[in-house]
């Protein structure tokens, strides 16, 4: 056994920078065609943590089916290697078919409720407000985490991957499902809850939580034990279907909840899907052309969530093999220079949407179809590999590329300067800035959560400022970016991953006030006729 990856109970640091250092996103393994030759690549490249591998974004009702296939992978996987972490991912989506699932007597008892002898009530778990509910669809909405239904059936789901084998949760949106909940205090008693659920039923006596977030800190303790995001890629104008990787914000530091402290909590950035291709994005995501026309795959987009209007999966699966193995080594080497936090958890199976992939164009010898990405060699047993294997391989093999004779990330915290909330003890975001064409209106940078240009200055009570003198006029569109990124944004009534805000100058001089109250989630502006 190597005790790089030993813990039972909690995890220490450098043992849990061993596990992302090798992770990998290995979306519904449960489902794989290839199952036995997944096994063979996990077992060649060493991965550690599979990310993703169980998850239902709509459960389809028959849960007893999914949840025992899902012990009997992780079988499978543990008696390849028992030191493997399984991840399960519980997402920020609820449909009305939970009324299929039983809810049963020991989660009401959990909740020192009586037994109902009921099913799930979808509606009982949305917001009351009407916010993000049909987001997903006419009967598909993101549910609310204050709201007991909805603490039931994440309890439920988190439970059941525990007993399952599945030692880690990735709870998706959490910026989503929690955009009402005061000081984030609903999730992190669900949080608890399943921690403590975790110590008695967990392989080894723990859960390793994360979501899409740059930090959620209560009291200075980190809700989790990872944080999570995208990479965000931004085109090369001039150079057709290349990238490069933005900075991702600054991951926020505290006392972890195996209880060492941080300045940077460390993260995990994969290849996201959320689509496909540009055509199949909701309006709150990206922006039209001027003339109303959408934009199209391969064609340079405004932000950074499109990369030659792709997600960022479809965006690498469509490249050349030898691209997509030169974009790893690019991707591997920039996190240990550019954020020792942040690790890159490496493709290895990935849903591809709308952008399926001809993998004659991608060179493969035989030219079919593929809707799935999978890292593996292409071979009789996984003719649908795209031959990352060897790459990824070689790269976890290089021990030095982040630095051989210095710790992985920094381990001692530093004192910042930060702003807590005194009724819930929920520490604000030391920088929340206007980000979008406003920015280069502005004369910067269109898109850049970093930007000084736009930042907010604090005032108080979870209360942000900025003033701005528009040198000429137009229509400019923007959203509130918070601590430097874009996993956690608000658009229009500030609505978390909501429509781009609209703003018109009709002088050059005129003067608009923006005052954004993070708490309470509300946007005022205050408009100056030019000066």
């Amino acid at each position: 056994m190597n005790n790089s990856f030993v813990f039972f109970g909690t995890i220490t640091r450098p043992v849990l920078e061993q596990y992302l250092s090798h992770a990998v996103t290995m979306a519904d393994i449960l489902h794989s065609a290839t199952l036995e030759d997944d096994l063979r690549m996990i077992r060649n490249i060493g991965a550690k943590f599979l990310g993703r591998a169980a998850s239902a974004w709509m459960p389809d009702g028959d849960d007893d089916a999914h949840f025992a296939l899902a012990a009997q992978v992780a079988e499978k996987v543990h008696l390849l290697d028992d030191e493997i972490v399984l991840q399960a991912a519980i997402y920020e989506s609820v449909f009305e078919n939970v009324a299929l699932i039983p809810i049963p007597g020991w989660v009401f008892a959990e909740f020192a409720l009586p037994d109902e002898g009921r099913t799930f009530n979808y509606q009982a778990m949305l917001f009351p407000d009407g916010r993000h509910v049909g987001q997903w669809g006419k009967r598909a909405s993101v549910p609310d985490i204050r709201q007991l239904e909805t603490q039931l059936w994440f309890f439920y789901r988190a439970a059941r991957y525990l007993r399952a084998g599945f030692e880690a949760l990735h709870l998706g949106q959490v910026h989503l499902y929690s955009s009402c909940d005061r000081g984030y205090l609903a999730m992190a008693s669900l949080l608890e809850r399943i921690r403590r659920y975790a110590r008695a039923y967990a392989r080894r006596g723990m859960v390793l939580c994360d979501a899409h977030t740059n930090g959620i800190v209560i009291h200075g303790h980190l809700l989790f034990d990872i944080h999570a995001t995208i990479l965000f890629l931004r085109e090369i104008a001039d150079q057709p279907q290349r990238v490069a990787i933005l900075p991702h914000g600054e991951s926020l530091g505290g006392i972890a909840p195996s209880g060492w402290s941080c300045n940077n909590l460390p993260y995990l950035a994969e290849f996201d899907n959320y689509g496909g291709q540009i055509t199949t994005a909701p309006e709150s995501i990206h922006i039209r052309k001027a003339d109303g026309e959408e934009y199209r795959p391969g064609e340079v987009a405004p932000g950074v969530l499109w990369p030659w209007g792709y997600d960022e999966i479809a965006w690498f699966a469509h490249q050349p093999e030898e691209l997509r193995n030169s974009f790893l080594r690019y991707a591997w080497h920039w996190f240990a220079v550019n954020d020792r936090a942040g690790f890159l958890q490496m493709p290895v199976r990935r849903g591809l949407g709308s952008a399926p992939v001809n993998l004659n164009d991608a060179g493969a010898a035989t030219p079919h179809k593929e809707s799935m990405y999978q890292a593996n060699t292409r071979s009789a047993d996984c003719l649908g590999g795209f031959n990352q294997e060897a790459t990824i391989r070689t790269l976890w093999g290089q021990s030095s590329a982040r630095g051989a004779d210095e710790p992985l990330s920094d381990t001692q915290p530093h004192i910042t300067p930060y702003y807590i909330d005194a009724e819930t003890g929920f520490q604000y975001p030391t920088r929340i800035a206007l980000v979008g064409t406003i920015q280069s209106a502005l004369g910067g940078q269109a898109w850049e959560p970093m930007s000084e240009l736009t930042r907010m200055s604090y005032h108080g009570d979870g209360r942000y400022y900025l003033r701005c003198c528009f040198p000429a006029a137009g229509t400019y569109h923007f959203r509130i970016t918070v601590a430097g990124s874009w996993t956690e944004n608000y658009g229009v009534n500030c609505i978390a991953d909501g429509e781009n805000y609209q703003l018109t100058i009709i002088h050059p001089g005129e003067i608009r006030e923006f005052l954004f109250d993070y708490m309470q989630k509300s946007l005022t502006i205050i408009e100056h006729s030019s000066i």
